[in-house]
């Protein structure tokens, strides 16, 4: 009898124990999604970030440009309106 007993509750601690285990590695597995998700939200921030950079660089290249560009129409403008005051 005290066997049939000694052997339910072994198994009753291994059927426990299994549980637990299974509650742990499911425990584990959310903790590990919540992570990939926070470093996936953190990557997604920095691409955005980047990328309206590089745009802010773009749009202040491109105004240099538009400037530098009327600096030289000004400038052929002027001398050649030089050109003609000396004629």
């Amino acid at each position: 009898m005290k066997d049939i007993a000694d052997a339910e509750e072994k198994v009753r601690n291994e059927e426990k124990l299994k549980a637990e285990r299974e509650i742990q590695r499911l425990k584990d597995e959310a903790e590990a999604k919540r992570i990939a998700d926070e470093k996936a939200k953190e990557a997604e921030k920095y691409r955005e970030e980047e990328k309206a950079r590089q745009e802010k660089i773009e749009a202040e290249r491109i105004r240099k440009n538009k400037q530098y560009k009327q600096f030289l129409t000004d400038n052929n403008y002027n001398e050649l309106t030089d050109k003609v005051e000396k004629e």
